[in-house]
């Protein structure tokens, strides 16, 4: 049976890591601007900063804002430095030990091998008939539960816990993690992230988007199957050959749109999906929390919908709100380690988004 993660900036966030764009804001907006056109991108940043919620599809909007070419490249290539020098330091106090983190790998594991326990009862065991459909004998021990992960994150929180796990993974389990793939690429000391829009429409200024200049900067999925093609058709015939999806903090948005519709084919052709929802909420009963679970179903089948994918069947998608599948007990160190992050990159806060 082959399972496939979708993992998006909610699980970094989960953990405790300050990598929402509004933190990385907080540090870039304080840096010394090299240029005019470096100036005005982060003056447009402070000045609507709920423009910004979304960085990537803010910037297909921010092109329209620029004089020419040579201003919006210059201003996103500063931005795209500095994103990846924040993440860089982020990920390297995690490695270091410095960042306090409500994960473990004993935790991480078990989310990556049995994301249906987190789910009450009734829903288990229907999530475990499903399995017994796909691949009859899982629930007997038999090694038959392949995992692989697909992240739009840069950092590297399951490759840092689960290592050896990684490394071992046929091994004496019936249940395994298999690979991690990084399809906006893995922070690097001598690399750039991959930050942008999924396709043209999505350039806000027209007379940009057959520019080369733009799209080698802008397009992420020009750039992966330029770049990178074998992991992107890696990454695709993984979704392809799943058997169950599991998505997690992973918003499938306008800007991942390729990704989106992939899923979406998926699901249609009746892949199980488990969708982890956080809103903070504390719910009376199960009762209460079922009425949103429903809405929830609703609102990805709709979305799935806006994609030209119809959805006849909802019934094998799951939907958990709140849980704690990848983290322990103890509380979400996020505001600290958003603290010592700046301290450590000497940049001062200069808004409070």
């Amino acid at each position: 049976m082959n399972v496939v993660y979708i993992i998006g900036n909610g699980f970094d966030l989960q953990v405790g890591l300050p990598t929402s764009y509004q933190d990385f804001y907080r540090y870039y907006t304080g840096l010394e601007s090299k240029s005019e056109s470096v100036k005005k991108l982060k003056e447009a940043i402070k000045d609507k900063p709920k423009d910004w919620s979304d960085l990537e599809m803010a910037l297909g909007q921010y092109s329209a804002q620029t004089e020419s070419v040579q201003e919006f490249c210059e201003a996103y290539d500063d931005l795209q430095r500095s994103l990846r020098d924040y993440i860089l330091k982020i990920d390297e106090l995690m490695k270091d030990g410095e960042l306090v983190l409500n994960v473990d790998a004993d935790t991480l594991e078990r989310g990556f091998t049995y994301p249906e326990s987190v789910f009450g009862s009734d829903e288990t065991y229907t999530i475990e008939g499903e399995y017994e459909s796909i691949a009859p004998g899982l629930m007997r021990g038999q090694n038959i539960y392949n995992a692989s992960v697909i992240t739009f994150n840069y950092t590297h929180v399951i490759e840092h816990y689960l290592k050896q796990i990684l490394e071992d993974r046929f091994q004496n389990r019936s249940r395994y993690l298999n690979s991690v793939q990084h399809v906006h690429r893995e922070v690097a000391k001598n690399q750039s992230v991959w930050v942008g829009v999924d396709n043209e429409e999505q350039v806000l200024q027209e007379d940009y988007r057959t520019n080369p200049e733009v799209r080698v900067r802008l397009l992420k999925p020009w750039i992966l199957s330029s770049r990178s093609r074998r992991m992107l058709n890696d990454a695709k015939n993984l979704i392809q050959s799943a058997d169950v999806l599991i998505i997690f903090g992973a918003s499938l948005g306008p800007s991942d749109q390729t990704w989106a519709m992939l899923v979406s084919e998926k699901v249609s052709n009746g892949a199980l999906v488990m969708l982890f929802i956080y809103n903070g909420k504390s719910y009376p009963s199960d009762n209460a929390k079922l009425n949103d679970q429903i809405r929830y179903r609703d609102e990805v089948v709709k979305k799935m919908e806006q994609y030209g994918v119809k959805i006849l069947d909802d019934s094998r998608i799951f939907v958990e709100i709140n849980s704690a599948i990848f983290t322990n007990d103890l509380p979400n160190s996020h505001d600290d380690n958003l603290k010592l992050a700046l301290q450590k990159l000497s940049g001062p806060i200069a808004i409070a988004m």
